[in-house]
């Protein structure tokens, strides 16, 4: 068979060549590296005085993508000048652009072997999607245009997840003796965990639009919408603590940030 390249192919094998030069230049500069975070960085940034959140102490230079989370951070305070800090003892400012440059080279190069732009939004269908959707269903001509709002776009397209909302929920309360509805109201979309503060009397809803909405009955049968708390876009499934006055919110992965169990203090 001969051995012939396609440009997908040819694509890999210079991605894959510029990954392995950028990771054989970086690892070359280890040792000037380490001996610049040990010297300039680590006397503030150490397991025991953890200056401004941040340990660099047995941080290792020779594995910078395994941790972008230290080494990003590190790369914003070297460009913004601010580390190490003023009247500190600091290097050549050679040293630092080399230090700054090689780990934004190696932290790029990683990112570029690995991508993950994160979980798709949850997408619903467009006017002209839910037109196509009823013709292949039921083989209905619907001019989606007079009975739909139009869509909105994002960056050109009216097809984006991110930009197509949708209305909101509707809370309804109803009475337990005679089953009929006393009140509701709009709450946020895409709700899917709702608890009842019996101390506080108020409910939480988690919507996976990215709130809490807190809801208060007042006088009569008349709910009140008393506060939005926002946390992340997906974060739908909540659990309330009443013992510790506590709702803990889980926050899906999402365009690279990891996935997160948030804790929510109630006051």
């Amino acid at each position: 068979m001969d051995n012939v390249r396609t440009p997908a192919m040819r694509a890999i094998l210079v991605l894959a060549a510029l990954v392995s030069t950028v990771a054989t230049s970086a690892y070359a500069q280890v040792p000037a590296r380490q001996q610049t975070v040990k010297d300039y960085c680590a006397g503030c940034h150490n397991d025991r005085l953890r200056t401004g959140g941040l340990s660099l102490e047995g941080a290792d230079l020779r594995s910078v993508p395994a941790h972008p989370e230290i080494w990003e951070k590190v790369v914003r305070k070297l460009r913004l000048g601010v580390m190490p800090p003023q009247g500190a003892r600091r290097p050549d400012a050679a040293v630092l652009e080399t230090l700054a440059t090689s780990l934004e080279q190696e932290l790029d190069a990683a990112a570029v072997a690995r991508t993950n732009p994160g979980r798709p939004a949850l997408h619903r269908l467009n006017r002209a999607e839910y037109a196509n959707a009823i013709r292949d269903l039921l083989g209905l001509e619907v001019d989606v245009s007079t009975l739909l709002p139009a869509d909105n776009a994002a960056y050109g397209f009216d097809n984006v997840a991110d930009a197509l909302g949708s209305s909101p929920a509707l809370l309804q309360a109803y009475d337990t003796t005679t089953g009929k509805r006393v009140a509701e109201l709009p709450i946020g979309t895409d709700p899917d965990d709702l608890f009842f503060d019996s101390k506080r009397r108020q409910l939480y809803a988690v919507c996976g639009e990215g709130v809490v909405d807190v809801v208060r009955r007042r006088e009569g049968d008349r709910l009140e919408l008393a506060e939005r708390v926002e946390t992340a876009p997906g974060s739908r499934t909540g659990l309330y603590v009443a013992q510790l006055s506590t709702l803990f919110v889980a926050a899906p992965t999402r365009a690279g940030t990891p996935a997160q169990i948030r804790v929510y203090t109630i006051k």
